[in-house]
């Protein structure tokens, strides 16, 4: 996959995400979406990036992870961005 599609992708998903459960009433949900959004944002290599990350490191990539998957393939792709559009 081209790596400029899948920075997109990842970017999209991040910020619908982020949106989606700021609508709830979680704040611990809500700043760990917003954690992985900023490292996104900060480390362009993760948004980029193909490779499952160890979640061991931090606690953020599992996050990337399930993005990572979501963004690769595009049936997965598309109906996260519907589900989390309505």
């Amino acid at each position: 996959m081209n790596k400029i599609v899948l920075g997109k992708r990842k970017l999209i998903l991040a910020c619908l995400q982020y949106n989606h459960v700021r609508k709830g009433n979680n704040p611990i949900r809500i700043e760990e979406q917003r954690q992985v959004l900023h490292l996104l944002l900060r480390r362009p290599q993760l948004l980029f990036s193909e490779k499952r990350l160890s979640k061991d490191q931090l606690k953020e990539y599992k996050q990337l992870n399930v993005l990572n998957a979501r963004a690769m393939r595009k049936d997965l792709y598309t109906s996260t961005k519907k589900m989390l559009r309505d």
